[in-house]
């Protein structure tokens, strides 16, 4: 499905999309890259394409000033929430895992 009416409003999109992953990691303070978000379990392709869905939707049931910023703030928030939680809960679980544990001993024995 598209969402896009011509080429030119497609290339806005992206810039949009672009745009407001950027300004989640600025927010953030966390990098991501977007064809490893796999690696942590974030379905991107389509939960961005939902994100999407859920912007144009409501451009249908609502008067929408400016989709372009809609867009914006739908997908900088999709960015923050799925996949840079993703990223932060992967690593803490990576660090937790390769930690050293203490070995005690019941000295009570």
């Amino acid at each position: 499905k598209t969402f896009s009416s011509s080429y030119s409003e497609a290339q806005k999109t992206v810039q949009t999309i672009h745009n407001a992953k950027k300004k989640a990691e600025i927010e953030s303070g966390i990098s991501i890259v977007f064809e490893e978000l796999d690696s942590y379990y974030v379905n991107a392709e389509q939960e961005l394409y939902t994100t999407l869905l859920k912007a144009y939707q409501k451009l249908k049931t609502e008067k929408v000033e400016n989709i372009q910023n809609l867009i914006f703030v739908y997908v900088k928030n999709w960015f923050i929430e799925k996949p840079i939680a993703a990223k932060v809960s992967s690593e803490k679980r990576l660090n937790y895992e390769s930690s050293p544990s203490t070995i005690t001993k019941d000295w009570l024995e």
